[in-house]
């Protein structure tokens, strides 16, 4: 797999740029990543984050010998299996992305609803506007025909 191939399974699966690397987040601090992946020139790392906070790099492998699991598509040959509940976490991080795409959803489908009674609500009170300019002309005209 190449640099592009990487990165687009990690963001179909869970994972987001954050700093230039994909990386998986904290489900309790969802913008501090906790594993990320590197790429140099010829080999992808695969990096922790310490709790001291400094990032540990727990494999490292060349390109031409990651290849995807067939039956999971999962990159082989990264070491994702020494990361303790990794797929857990993967699985987390997906999950919030979806709420958070089902939530933007949501909120553009209620600014649309909310625009379009708004513009229905402007609609009204320029025609209610405009009678009372017709009433008032009116008036003005039956006042100054009165005298």
């Amino acid at each position: 797999m190449d640099k592009d191939e990487l990165t687009a399974w990690a963001l179909r699966n869970g994972w987001q740029v954050l700093a230039g690397a994909p990386s998986l987040t904290k489900p309790s601090a969802p913008k501090e990543a906790i594993v990320r992946i590197v790429f140099k020139a010829t080999v992808v790392n695969l990096e922790v984050k310490k709790p001291a906070g400094k990032w540990e790099k727990i494999s490292s492998e060349s390109y031409a010998k990651i290849q995807p699991d067939p039956d999971t598509g999962v990159p082989q040959g990264l070491g994702f299996e020494k990361i303790p509940s990794f797929s857990m976490l993967m699985q987390e991080n997906k999950d919030r992305q979806i709420a958070i795409s089902a939530a933007l959803t949501a909120a553009d489908k209620l600014n649309s609803v909310i625009f379009a009674a708004s513009e229905k609500a402007i609609e009204k009170a320029d025609a209610n506007a405009e009678k009372w300019r017709q009433n008032a002309n009116e008036w003005r005209a039956a006042i100054l025909g009165a005298r």
